[in-house]
């Protein structure tokens, strides 16, 4: 088997889009991969990023009311790892929000990390996750599923996402 390295060809219906949010020890990057049926989305910062936890949403009605969207979502974390708290949620709202399976493989490490810390990583990912959705929903025909949002860091910069096809 050989790998190539090259930009890989267009797939029928599959777009990446790399995103960004943040900046210093709390900047977050990654990209997301919409297919016909799903997104996957790999979120990494921090001052060592790494792989510690992915979860996986599927969207089904909401037990709790009768014509909402829910989802169902599960999670494998690495031993000691947190980042399981950055995986769900993103992978839930997503498979909610986009009413498609959603992945999302996360790790994000800060080195003795503050209060506040913790606080603009979630920031940021929020924002990544309003990316996410605005990417789908600019893909999409009017009327589907998805809800535009747009993203801006704490310091009043927009989120960055570069389209690659």
């Amino acid at each position: 088997m050989t790998v190539d390295k090259r930009a890989p060809e267009k797939a029928r219906g599959v777009r990446q889009v790399s995103l960004e949010a943040g900046r210093g020890r709390c900047r977050l990057w990654g990209t997301a991969v919409f297919t016909g049926d799903g997104v996957s989305v790999t979120l990494a910062g921090g001052e060592r990023p790494h792989v510690g936890a992915v979860a996986i949403g599927i969207p089904r009605p909401s037990l709790a009311r009768p014509g909402a969207g829910s989802a169902t979502t599960s999670v494998l974390a690495v031993t000691g790892h947190k980042d399981d708290e950055l995986a769900r949620p993103l992978a839930d709202e997503l498979a909610r929000r986009l009413g498609q399976i959603a992945v999302v493989v996360a790790g994000v490490h800060v080195d003795r990390p503050r209060a506040s810390d913790f606080r603009r990583v979630a920031h940021n990912a929020m924002l990544v996750l309003e990316a996410v959705v605005d990417a789908c929903s600019s893909a999409r025909p009017p009327g589907k599923a998805g809800s535009g949002g747009g993203g801006m860091t704490q310091d009043g910069r927009r989120v960055r996402s570069r389209r690659q096809t």
